[in-house]
């Protein structure tokens, strides 16, 4: 037991106090809440005077996926990058501001246990409202109040270290419950180096609510699969169907698409486009996300692997949506390679993927659509190879005109 009874106004000014003290720190503070449904965010918080690097990890809620987004502000710029989207921003900051106005001018209301971190002042304020309140048990190191209500109970309980920093604080009533945890690290400096991969957008796109994963094992394998296409930026890709071969060449921002009927290549600027059927050649200045238009427009389609990149989007990530329960369904042994399987089973489909162990790309995919009474109707399936990953492409992104073909413009697309 302690030698002495210290008093709520002591303790929490010594408590401020060592907040004051945090210049420079590097710390992780996790927020657990349960209202409707449990949710749980992480925050890495790294400061140097006023530069922060701040990481929020945030679990998926209904109608949004999960995020993991890192920002580093700075007196008059932020920079930040999305894990899951891999997209990254650069945003001025107006001048005066200090850490914290920075932290909510780019990400608006924040939650109080970085507030508390960042902003002193912040903390004092919220333990001037426990002062104005009764019934604490104060210990040198812990505050409890435990008082009943309707219904329960209404429990805070708030933990300092040794060296009077906030390390917990938890609320709980009869209708909610909130559990902060803050554990103090080594400290580094903050940096941000973010993938020459990643996309520079004007705003982060919001992640998807996510299918139903059976467990965490199968949203860990979904997961690698998605990361898998999304770092897949060089390479050739080999996809065989019923209706034919078709081959993907990858270099960056440069594509390539071949089959019997149709090819199309870009070089980061221009697009050509072949037309064997009807002995055309198309030539002309594409944008790369309207390359999927300008195939349509001359009568042919191109392959949903293709679509996707074109797009800004990532490969398989289209099947995992809310209405499918994701399970892995086995291993298996195709051609000497190990593969797993990961179902998808939706109410009018049903898709069973391939997966190789080795670099959790596509092997195969067979697609079943079913009937309103869950009956198969059609059934398709479509196998990839791979060569050449993460090397320069020896093949050219820009198709020349053949004899006997008619050169054309670009055809026409809606603006």
């Amino acid at each position: 037991m302690p030698l002495y009874a210290p008093d709520l106004a002591t303790v929490l000014t010594e408590s401020v106090r060592a907040h004051t003290k945090l210049v420079r720190f590097r710390a992780s503070a996790t927020v657990d809440s349960v209202l409707e449904r449990r949710t749980r965010v992480q925050f890495d918080i790294t400061a140097n005077g006023e530069t922060v690097l701040l990481r929020v990890r945030e679990s998926a809620t209904k109608g949004r996926g999960k995020s993991d987004r890192t920002f580093l502000f700075r007196p008059n710029q932020t920079i930040a990058y999305d894990a899951v989207a891999n997209e990254r921003l650069v945003r001025p900051v107006p001048g005066g501001l200090n850490r914290l106005q920075r932290v909510i001018y780019t990400l608006g209301p924040t939650d109080d246990a970085v507030r508390f971190l960042l902003q002193p002042s912040e903390l004092a304020a919220f333990y001037d409202r426990l002062r104005s309140i009764g019934n604490w048990k104060v210990q040198p190191n812990r505050i409890v109040r435990n008082v009943k209500v309707p219904g329960g109970r209404n429990i805070t309980d708030l933990r300092l270290d040794s060296a009077k920093r906030l390390t917990s604080l938890s609320l709980s009533s009869p209708s909610s419950r909130t559990n902060w945890t803050i554990a103090y690290l080594p400290y580094r400096a903050p940096a941000l180096s973010t993938p020459r991969s990643a996309k520079l957008v004007p705003a982060f796109t919001v992640a998807p609510e996510p299918p139903k994963y059976v467990n965490a094992a199968a949203e860990n394998l979904a997961n690698s699969m998605v990361r898998a296409y999304q770092n897949l930026r060089r390479g050739t890709i080999t996809v065989r169907e019923p209706s034919g071969v078709t081959t993907i060449t990858l270099d960056g921002n440069r594509i390539r698409e071949d089959r019997r009927s149709f090819s199309y290549a870009f070089d980061g600027k221009t697009l050509t486009m072949l037309d064997p059927r009807r002995r055309i050649f198309y030539r002309g200045t594409a944008k790369r996300n309207r390359i999927p238009e300008y195939v349509a427009a001359s009568g042919s389609l191109s392959d949903s692997i293709s679509r996707q990149y074109l797009l800004g989007r990532i490969p398989t990530r289209e099947l995992l949506v809310p209405e499918m329960r994701v399970r892995i369904a086995g291993s298996t042994v195709m051609d000497g390679l190990r593969c797993n399987l990961l179902q998808l089973d939706g109410p009018r489909q049903r898709v069973t993927l391939v997966l190789r162990a080795d670099n959790r790309l596509l092997y195969a995919a067979t697609t079943t659509t079913l009937d309103a009474s869950g009956r198969p109707l059609t059934n398709s399936v479509r196998r990839y190879t791979y060569t050449n990953l993460g090397k320069p492409p020896t093949g050219a992104f820009s198709l020349p005109n053949r004899s006997g073909y008619t050169q054309r413009p670009l055809p026409m697309i809606k603006e």
